[in-house]
């Protein structure tokens, strides 16, 4: 099978932290994005839930 590129932005802390978060468990970012989209396709979808964060009881009545 052919290799495709992908290329993205992204701002750079959280480059940087991507990047270490993925060096930490043995990764390369090529390698953890790789990982990412294999997930996608077998899940049908983004293997985790995605929502807005909700403020708690405290901020809400700020």
């Amino acid at each position: 099978m052919k290799n495709e590129m992908l290329s993205t932005r992204i701002d750079h802390d959280t480059k940087l932290a991507f990047t270490h978060v993925c060096e930490n468990m043995g990764l390369s970012p090529s390698q953890a994005i790789k990982l990412f989209a294999k997930a996608v396709v077998n899940y049908g979808g983004i293997p985790f839930e995605l929502k807005v964060k909700q403020p708690n009881a405290a901020t809400a009545s700020a």
